[in-house]
């Protein structure tokens, strides 16, 4: 079972061995907590799966939405929790890299639109041998400034093709970075593909705990933000505490 709801779009999909079951995606705003275990639940259903049936779970751990990413990464831990299975992850920019095919020799750079001019980013690209897990990294994912993304990819010198959903400015600004080095996926290619997740599962490492598995923002939330503004002299401990 794999399961991505880490933007707007919602994924989740079935496998057997090689063979993809059933997949579901979404793309409507819709809160994810009232639509993914329906989702699961109906996706099982017509796989006639069983639940005591799945032997692994794999999730996407973020970036994206705090909101999301908490919803598919507490779902996914509550499953391979209760039904003692092996949980894998990977990242949303992971997963919407692999929806470029495997025989692309370009790199693949994966955009998340973070606001104010800024994304997250990864970039990858194919590797035949490790081919059965996805795209591999070049650039590891990280949360930027899109300007300053931007000289680093021209730096490489290959030619690059861009994933995701991001404003129309951001690819203009592109486009006057680096010319005719880089192009855009249609916009179809920006939908997850839990599908793939869910092959890439057998041939990616299991969580060593899953109790302590967290999800991955890339970047401190807007109420930590102002937190820190405020208490500068309280370091970055949890400032909630038990009373």
């Amino acid at each position: 079972m794999a399961i991505d709801t880490a933007n707007q779009p919602l994924s989740a999909a079935v496998s057997e061995d090689d063979t993809v079951l059933g997949t579901v995606t979404l793309n409507m705003r819709r809160t994810h907590s009232q639509t993914l275990l329906p989702v699961i639940s109906d996706l099982l259903e017509r796989t006639a799966t069983p639940v005591e049936k799945l032997e692994r779970v794999a999730v996407t751990s973020g970036p994206g939405s705090y909101t999301g990413v908490r919803i598919g990464v507490t779902t996914a831990k509550t499953l391979a929790w209760t039904l003692g299975l092996p949980l894998v992850a990977t990242t949303s920019l992971h997963l919407l890299a692999g929806n470029i095919a495997a025989d692309d020799p370009r790199l693949i750079i994966s955009l998340i639109d973070a606001r104010h001019e800024n994304v997250y980013a990864g970039v990858y690209q194919w590797v035949p041998e490790t081919a059965a897990s996805g795209p591999q990294n070049v650039l590891l994912p990280h949360h930027t400034p899109l300007a300053e993304l931007l000289p680093g990819i021209a730096a490489l010198q290959q030619p690059a093709i861009v994933v995701g959903t991001i404003p129309v400015a951001y690819q203009e600004h592109m486009r006057s970075v680096l010319g005719s080095q880089v192009s855009f996926a249609d916009s179809l290619t920006a939908l997850p593909s839990t599908a793939r997740l869910a092959l890439w599962a057998p041939a990616m490492t299991p969580v060593a705990d899953i109790h302590n598995f967290v999800p991955t923002y890339y970047r401190q939330t807007q109420a930590e933000l102002e937190w820190r503004q405020y208490h500068d002299d309280a370091g970055h401990a949890p400032y909630v505490e038990e009373v």
